[in-house]
């Protein structure tokens, strides 16, 4: 978040009740919220244990959210107010820039924890110095609470432990299998690879993994620790509509620039084996890449690679290498053609069957009036 904006936060909590530093800050941005909050602030309170504080950063909220907030006397509640809204990313880094605990849980203000998350994930934490964040799997529940027991969601998330170098080659070519709302992060971690990115709204969290696992390693821990609230009416940030899917592809093909800042060739070589290949042989790492997205099946993937080989042919060093071995300007011309970044062959597609299916509507009112 912006400095200036600081002067447009209150605290309205009390920020020094306790002379102890707490253990653990559980994180809560909220915006709009007050049919939740309450729950989700109490399914913090319940936790197993009690050595935490609870930072809420109202988003500027027009329906009273920070009310019920200021209702709870528990003095380990904090709450920052913003004048204006200004999106998830904002309210969120506001919250970690105020913790004061070794360890941080983001917790959407919808969801809730069950009793024994921050007891779970501080105890595997603490015997696992190696890694610098752990997940959990989660629970889908509906706007009342009941679980929905089907929800494709279990099949994306409930995933297998694996090294860095794999979640990072997952996140590049498959998606985000991680749920931020799990999540108890080292505060070191964030000190060390910086906050959450204000200028994302659907891709922050994967932005936030992907620097991580580029640095350290990560765990989660096979049990449902929260409930994650499937809202009405696709209210859910990251529902799968249209519009959102739009912001998604747009932001990713932001997001994966973090990849072309690896500049170790063998931690390069685990992520992406193919990069080994002998037509590859004496390329700069970042050309690597970029024609590994090329040939990679998600259009936002090949965008990205696109965009990252059009500025690489832009240095002739660079171009004199990769046409030795193979990939000169006119292949990079047709590779333009055949990503169709912008889905003019989809479009063409559409526009056939659109003609076709009025041809027969068009047919069928002739037989009708012939008749």
């Amino acid at each position: 978040m912006a400095r200036d904006a600081e002067a447009e936060i209150s605290v309205t909590g009390s920020a020094t009740a306790n002379t102890v530093l707490p253990r653990i800050s559980v994180c809560i941005p909220a915006y709009n919220h007050a049919k939740y909050i309450s729950a989700c602030i109490e399914s913090v309170l319940n936790q197993s244990i009690s050595d935490f504080e609870i930072l809420v950063t109202d988003d500027g909220s027009t329906d009273g959210t920070a009310d019920v907030v200021k209702s709870f006397s528990d003095p380990r509640i904090r709450l920052f107010r913003l004048a204006r809204n200004q999106g998830p990313s904002v309210a969120a880094n506001n919250n970690f820039r105020k913790a004061r605990g070794e360890f941080i849980c983001p917790l959407a203000s919808d969801d809730l924890f069950h009793p024994e998350k921050l007891e779970r994930q501080l105890g595997f934490l603490s015997s696992h110095p190696d890694v610098g964040v752990a997940f959990s799997y989660m629970r889908y529940v509906d706007e009342a609470g009941s679980e929905i027991p089907d929800h494709p969601g279990y099949k994306w998330f409930e995933v297998e432990n694996c090294p860095r170098e794999i979640w990072l080659r997952r996140f590049f070519l498959v998606g985000n299998n991680l749920s931020a709302p799990t999540a108890m992060i080292r505060k070191g971690v964030l000190d060390r690879i910086g906050l959450t990115d204000p200028r994302l709204l659907q891709t922050q969290d994967l932005d936030l993994w992907i620097r991580v696992c580029l640095q350290f390693e990560v765990h989660v821990i096979p049990e449902r620790l929260i409930d994650y609230r499937i809202r009405d009416n696709e209210q859910n940030t990251s529902t799968n509509t249209p519009f959102k899917q739009a912001q998604v592809y747009w932001e990713l093909a932001k997001v994966f620039e973090t990849y072309a800042a690896i500049d170790d060739p063998e931690f390069f070589e685990r992520i992406f084996p193919e990069s080994a290949r002998p037509e590859y042989a004496n390329w700069p790492i970042k050309a690597k890449l970029a024609m590994i997205a090329i040939k990679s099946q998600p259009r936002y993937v090949r965008a990205f690679g696109l965009e990252l080989m059009y500025r690489l042919l832009g240095d002739e060093e660079v171009v004199q290498v990769i046409s030795d071995n193979g990939f000169d300007f006119p292949l990079f011309f047709r590779a333009v053609g055949d990503v169709d970044v912008f889905g003019f062959g989809e479009q063409s597609f559409w526009k056939q069957k659109y003609d076709r299916s009025l041809d027969a509507k068009i047919k069928g009112m002739i037989r009708r009036l012939i008749k």
